[in-house]
């Protein structure tokens, strides 16, 4: 770890100006903090300029942490390649798709991650709903809004509500029908944690029969997810009693069969326009296709002609192949309203966007800035007695090796880590191949331990797996509970 202090963090894409209210409590020595608010052309796109990428490349190389909003600020090799003072970023989410993780281990820049899950120091907003079974209160936020969507077009909300606001004239009432979900069928394509809770409620809010497809879906995976949703594996919804409820049919079949088709597949370069002009000709005229997974996995150019036709009823969208939608997207310039077209609402990608949500992300990802400021300062400590810690070392006869280091310890576990050591090196002369241990506290920081190996020769070294033992007590957790951090790299000499 070779970061100083103060740290210059970045935090990005950040829409709400709701970061910094998490990171406040870091003292400026420690951390200096810049919060931008709007996100730069992605650097990869095919229709980004070469200014659009150097003024990103220009944003971002001054810093040596950022705070990522989930993926809203793509990490291609490229990019990663010219931000050389980067060494750490703090992401939120679990999934990267549009970052070079390979290029990033290379470059030895650290991927600190968010789950969602809430603080493991029991401080901040506590577990999230996210964690917890669907059965027990869970549930993922892109959940509820895939059903606001859906409810949106077959109701006419949006229509209905530009009516009632006097945008079609203040005499205009009721200028459309709803359509009722009742006995109707939802195609999934992909069926996974938020597939299988989108189609729970399905079923036990409107009686749909749901039928699923995705490449690697087999029935028996369907049932499981049927069950972990609280649903029996057969006769949910208005099915028969001997038909599956989660039912696995063709590609072709979900588009064909169903009434609303919801995307929940992860984007790849292998879906990348999963669905296309053949998938929306097998759709049924008045059928809707609801998005809020990735915008690429839908082909956009085939997707808009089928709506500027009237082909099929309708599509909902959160999620689209640029984003923020550029000021002269179709989407944002077209007259949806006009007739003969299909229904479309669109959102600007709120699937995951809750209060709650955003807090849970930011409190862990104080808590990981916390961890790795703690670290910085921790190495920066074993730098500063490592001139007076190899002054310390005995001489060593011609042909033995020795190792020595630093360890700091958590305050609350410094004693017992220094009782472990020792009952564990006590015995140690009697090994074949080693001389002697020694580890002594820091007279002015007791968290500080100096540790000083020797052994017969490198090969008696090896035999320790090349490694001093206090280093191996540590990586094998035998302090039982004990937290230690292991800051300097072992340094080997043959003196």
């Amino acid at each position: 770890m070779a970061s100083t202090l103060p740290l210059k963090l970045a935090v990005l894409d950040d829409y709400h100006n709701i970061a910094q209210q998490h990171f406040s409590h870091l003292p400026s020595s420690q951390v200096e903090i810049t919060v931008f608010t709007d996100t730069l052309p992605s650097y990869s796109h095919p229709k980004t300029t070469d200014a659009e990428r150097q003024a990103l490349v220009e944003r971002l190389h001054p810093f040596t942490a950022l705070s990522t909003m989930r993926e809203r600020t793509p990490f291609p090799g490229d990019l990663l390649r010219q931000l050389p003072n980067l060494k750490v970023i703090f992401a939120t989410g679990g999934k990267f798709e549009s970052w070079d993780l390979a290029t990033m281990k290379s470059l030895g820049i650290t991927v600190c991650t968010a789950p969602g899950k809430g603080r493991t120091d029991g401080k901040g907003s506590g577990l999230s709903p996210r964690s917890l079974p669907v059965k027990q209160g869970g549930g993922h936020p892109t959940t509820q809004h895939v059903w606001a969507l859906i409810l949106a077009l077959a109701r006419n909300v949006a229509a209905d509500d530009a009516v009632v606001k006097g945008k079609r004239g203040n005499k205009a009432w009721q200028t459309g029908l709803a359509i009722g979900l009742q006995g109707k069928t939802l195609g999934l394509v992909g069926l996974g944690r938020i597939g299988s809770h989108v189609a729970r409620v399905a079923v036990l809010a409107f009686g749909m029969k749901i039928v699923c497809w995705s490449s690697n879906l087999t029935q028996e995976k369907a049932d499981e997810l049927a069950a972990e949703a609280g649903l029996p594996v057969m006769g949910g919804g208005i099915v028969a009693d001997d038909e599956k409820t989660f039912k696995v049919v063709s590609k072709e079949g979900v588009f064909s069969k169903a009434d609303v088709v919801s995307v929940h597949y992860v984007l790849s370069e292998r879906s990348k326009g999963i669905v296309s002009t053949q998938e929306l000709d097998w759709m049924k005229p008045t059928g809707f296709l609801v998005n809020t997974s990735r915008g690429p996995l839908v082909d956009e150019s085939a997707l808009l002609d089928a709506l500027r036709n009237g082909r099929i009823g309708g599509a909902a969208l959160d999620v689209f192949d640029i984003e923020p939608l550029p000021a002269d997207s179709p989407w944002r310039n077209e007259d949806w309203d006009a007739e003969g077209k299909s229904r479309v609402v669109l959102t600007p990608h709120m699937g995951y966007v809750e209060e709650g949500t955003l807090k849970i992300w930011y409190e862990e990802t104080a808590e990981n800035l916390e961890r790795y400021l703690e670290a910085v300062m921790s190495f920066s400590k074993a730098e500063y007695h490592k001139e007076d810690l190899e002054a310390e070392m005995p001489p060593v006869p011609e042909g033995e090796f020795c190792v020595f280091g630093i360890v700091y310890a958590h305050p609350e576990h410094a004693d017992a880590l220094e009782a472990v050591y020792v009952e564990t090196t006590r015995l140690a002369p009697s090994e074949p191949g080693t001389i002697y241990y020694c580890i002594s506290r820091d007279p002015d920081d007791r968290t500080v331990f100096h540790f000083f190996e020797r052994y017969t020769g490198r090969a008696a070294f090896e035999t320790h797996n090349a490694q001093p033992i206090i280093k191996k007590l540590i990586k094998d957790k035998l302090f039982k509970g004990v937290k230690a951090k292991f800051v300097e790299a072992i340094k080997p000499a043959s003196l």
